[in-house]
């Protein structure tokens, strides 16, 4: 049976929530990568692309690719000794917030 407007209005819907939930794809990554990042990484290092003095400076400004980032973090001094599987989600976040920022500033 073809679907109507009115069910494919309710389709997209839940898959925006099933994203935004973190439960299908990158989604997931991209939650607790950040939330890596704000607890183990932001007292330190910013994500702006912008340097702004602080002590590790800016990862943006680093472009670094996923697995150096994930090898750094590993040696970082976080407050919490980061596994390979977090090393490897925060670098994905930061790589992905990276990747937003450059494509932004880049002239059309």
């Amino acid at each position: 049976m073809p679907r109507t407007g009115h069910s494919l209005r309710i389709a997209a819907v839940a898959a925006v929530a099933f994203l935004a939930a973190g439960c299908g794809g990158h989604a997931g990554h991209a939650n607790s990568g950040r939330a890596i990042y704000e607890q183990d990484c932001a007292g330190c290092h910013t994500l702006s692309g912008r340097e702004r003095g602080s002590v590790g400076g800016d990862l943006v400004n680093a472009n670094l690719g996923v697995a150096d980032i994930a090898s750094f973090a590993l040696e970082m001094p976080t407050p919490r000794r980061l596994t390979k599987t977090q090393a490897n989600t925060v670098a994905r976040y930061v790589d992905a917030v990276a990747a937003t920022l450059r494509r932004r500033r880049a002239p059309d």
